[in-house]
């Protein structure tokens, strides 16, 4: 039962479910002699599947990711550590909010790049939607969570995107 359920399930939600509906309605239309339709959905089926596989994804990004290397030694004055998502309204243990996954491995990261050079950490995440919480008010906490003094923290709330833009005097 349990290995019936992680199939159907892999054919039931996206991308399966579209996949599968491409597939279907390619056989179906050979079915009807419309050939070149049927040969299209099916064609376009079995290419968002092989996107959809893990090695070909990583293969792809790959070529993204080969052009940064982490630094042997980093050295600098802040660690600036940019908003990468939180879910505002997640119960937690010390408050309202949780870091994304994503996020919460860029905070990790921060906290041991703090830990070996001992500089500040600039945490930067405004409120994106309205209604919402900043990023960086539940990145602090997490941070001071995680051992680090408030005093080398450093919040940066009111940022809405990545966006630099530089002003002329």
């Amino acid at each position: 039962m349990f290995i019936l359920k992680k199939i159907l399930t892999a054919f039931l939600i996206p991308p399966g479910i579209f996949i599968s509906l491409l597939i279907c309605s390619g056989i179906w239309l050979f079915f009807r002699k419309s050939w070149k339709a049927g040969f299209l959905n099916c064609l376009i089926g079995i290419f968002i599947w092989l996107l959809s596989l893990a090695p070909v994804s990583d293969m792809m990004l790959r070529g993204l990711e080969s052009g940064f290397k982490i630094p042997e030694s980093p050295s600098g004055d802040v660690i600036i550590l940019l908003g990468g998502g939180v879910y505002d309204e997640a119960p937690d243990l010390s408050g309202i909010g949780a870091p994304s996954g994503e996020m919460s491995g860029r905070i990790i990261t921060a906290v041991r790049l703090q830990k070996k050079l001992d500089i500040p950490i600039v945490v930067s995440g405004g409120i994106v939607f309205d209604g919402r919480k900043a990023e960086a008010v539940i990145v602090r906490r997490f941070l001071i969570d995680l051992g680090l003094p408030s005093d080398k923290i450093i919040m940066e709330d009111r940022m809405r995107n990545t966006l630099w833009k530089f002003v002329r005097s």
